[in-house]
């Protein structure tokens, strides 16, 4: 019958958080030495192609809609006409307008003129000098009612100017909110244009990554869809406010080639973090302890396993990967990772029990 030190046995009860049992059946067991690899930490965020500016197009002043040029999905270039209010009223003001400069201006010209022969007059003493002031006077008054009526033309002008809505860019019509015969404000938004200059990815941001993920750092973005599509994006700005229903934050990144990317695409951004050490496990290796995962630990002085709930980093077809541990040992039922060098079982761990003594068999390595 073989012993083993109550020394060791403390050992191994304390670095693998098991409970020893008396079992003298020595079960053959096959092993994988733990050895740390560097491990890149990408995050994958889903996304959206979005435009870098968008354009709200709306009529400076309220009226009736007469007329619509365009619709959504139709791409408009800078100066191309969207829509035309009913310019009726104005045009009336405009002719108004007009008919006051022209009597103003005939009006100007006759006391410019009475003006001056006054003054020719008044320089040869044939009338008083009251009377050169008062034709002063009606000459600047005059004056004073032409630029008054000459300002109100320009104003009429302008407004009927405001009868016809401009695209203000280059780009497409993302959404339309009115149809002919509908009555607008000042300001209210018409067309909403996205501009051909620039692509933004726009993601929502968790917030334990607020702290990685800053203005200048650079990600990779590929569509969904068709993942040979992908380009360099840099992140420009990041929401300083959560959204109220997804408590994430909205982060924005602008696209260097969009060039194949359509507006409204799913996007996946991918953004290094940096390295850390894990250990790549097979999938076989992996146990369960009250519902979380672990995995079978050798002691080789020993001759015993102990269970030990792992954290795993991920998941994939037929390999887990645990991170290496930082260093200490976790108390009874913690979650740690594993040590370079340690012996992980890597079959039959199902049947295997706390303490039980075990034989490493030609499968370590």
């Amino acid at each position: 019958m073989r012993y083993i030190s109550i020394a060791t046995l403390l050992f191994c009860l304390l670095a693998c958080g098991c409970e020893s049992e008396s079992d003298e059946t020595v079960r053959p067991v096959r092993t994988l030495t733990a050895q740390p690899v560097a491990d890149r930490l990408p995050v994958s965020l889903t996304g959206l192609v979005k435009a870098h500016t968008y354009v709200n197009a709306s009529f400076r002043i309220g009226g009736k809609v007469v007329e619509r040029m365009v619709s959504a999905g139709d791409r408009v270039r800078r100066g191309d006409i969207l829509a035309r209010l009913d310019d009726t009223v104005i045009r009336d003001t405009l002719l108004t307008a007009r008919a006051d400069v022209a009597a103003s201006l005939a009006s100007l010209d006759q006391a410019r003129k009475q003006d001056r022969r006054v003054r020719a007059l008044l320089g040869r003493g044939a009338v008083s000098r009251r009377e050169g002031e008062a034709s002063e006077s009606t000459y600047k008054s005059a004056l004073a009612r032409f630029d008054a009526a000459r300002a109100r033309q320009e104003s009429a002008e302008e407004q009927l100017s405001y009868t016809v809505l401009h695209a203000d860019v280059d780009g497409v019509v993302v959404s339309r909110s009115v149809e002919n015969g509908e009555v607008v404000a000042a300001g209210q938004g018409v067309f909403l244009l996205a501009a051909s200059e620039g692509r933004d990815a726009v993601f929502d941001l968790p917030e334990d990554l607020l702290d990685a993920v800053s203005n200048g750092r650079e990600l990779e973005v590929c569509l969904d869809r068709q993942r040979e599509i992908c380009s360099k994006a840099e992140v420009y700005e990041t929401s300083p406010e959560a959204d109220a229903v997804t408590r994430t934050y909205q982060m924005k990144a602008r696209i260097a080639d969009a060039s194949r990317m359509t507006l409204g695409a799913t996007l996946i951004g991918t953004i290094p973090l940096g390295e850390r050490q894990v250990v790549i496990l097979p999938a076989l290796a992996l146990a369960d302890r009250d519902g979380k995962p672990a995995v079978w630990v050798v002691d080789a002085e020993a001759g015993v396993v102990c269970r030990r709930t792992v954290e795993v980093v991920r998941y994939t077809a037929d390999e887990v990967v645990i991170p290496v541990n930082a260093g200490g040992v976790a108390e009874h039922g913690g979650v740690q990772g594993l040590a370079g060098g340690e012996q992980v079982v890597t079959a039959g761990v199902q049947t295997l029990r706390e303490g039980q003594k075990v034989r490493v068999g030609d499968g370590r390595r």
